[in-house]
C-alpha cells in the first residue's frame, strides 16, 4: 500500500500540473478522488486474484 500511495501521489501531482489556477477546486478534488478510487480498486482486485480472496473480500459480492 505504501508503493500504491506513492504512485497515486505522482498521478495526482501530474494531473494537477495540467490544471490552471482558474480551474475549480471541487473539480480537482473529484478528479483526485477518482484517481485514488480507481487505483485502489485495481490494486485490491489484482491482489485478490494473485493471493486469493481470503485476504480482502472487496471484489466478492456477498451471497444473499
Amino acid at each position: 500500500m505504501f508503493l500504491l500511495s506513492g504512485f497515486i501521489g505522482l498521478c495526482i501531482n501530474g494531473i494537477n500540473n495540467l490544471f490552471t489556477y482558474e480551474t475549480d477546486f471541487l473539480l480537482q478534488c473529484i478528479v483526485g478522488m477518482l484517481i485514488v478510487l480507481l487505483c485502489e480498486r485495481i490494486f485490491i482486485c489484482r491482489w485478490n486474484i494473485v493471493e486469493g480472496p481470503g485476504l480482502s473480500a472487496v471484489c466478492i459480492l456477498p451471497d444473499d
